[in-house]
Formats: C-alpha cells, sequence, structure tokens
C-alpha cells in the first residue's frame, strides 16, 4: 500500500459515510469528552481536539504493537478530524465572537 492510499482511504472514511453514521467529529468528540470526562475528572469534559488526539495515541499504541494498514489509515483519519474540530470549533467562535467550551458550548 502506498502512503497516497492510506492518505486517500483515511480521507474517504472521515468525510464519507463515518461523519454521517457518527455525526460530525466536532459534536461528536465532544460528546465523547463529556462521557470520557465523567470516567476521568469527575465531571470535567476532555476538549474535542484532546479526544482526537487520544483516538490518534490508541492507534499509535497499536502501531507499536504490531503494524496494520488499518492503523496507519485511523491514524491519518484521527489527524483529519482533529484538523476538522478545530476548523468547526474556529468557525463557532467567529460565528459567536467567544469561546467555544470543550463541552461545545459557547462561553461569553
Amino acid at each position: 500500500m502506498t502512503e497516497e492510499s492510506i492518505l486517500v482511504q483515511a480521507d474517504k472514511l472521515v468525510s464519507g459515510e463515518r461523519q454521517w453514521s457518527y455525526d460530525h467529529p466536532y459534536d461528536n468528540c465532544t460528546r465523547i469528552g463529556q462521557i470520557w470526562g465523567v470516567i476521568l475528572n469527575e465531571g470535567i469534559p476532555i476538549a474535542p481536539e484532546h479526544v482526537a488526539l487520544c483516538l490518534a495515541g490508541l492507534k499509535i499504541a497499536r502501531e507499536v504493537h504490531r503494524h496494520t494498514d488499518d492503523n496507519l489509515i485511523d491514524l491519518a483519519g484521527y489527524a483529519k478530524v482533529c484538523h476538522m474540530v478545530h476548523t468547526k470549533k474556529e468557525l463557532l467562535e467567529k460565528v459567536h465572537g467567544k469561546e467555544a467550551n470543550s463541552e461545545g458550548d459557547l462561553e461569553g
């Protein structure tokens, strides 16, 4: 498998059916962060961009143990997810003139 085909596959997964299955990555990672926050921090949500990075870390840990193309495809996909989270967060901040918090709400 070539590097380009890994990136193309990741792009198709993140931008295609998975987005419609799981919602926009910002919204999905916000929900995951809320759940992880309850588990890890007694209710303090994990920022959606940190969720994306943690999911990428999971794939790195798996790849260190044993190489699979799936690990690399998903790792590239999580990089795109992280970018999409930042992009939507910045858009929300511009539209509302406020900083988006880790719960996906806007702080005044």
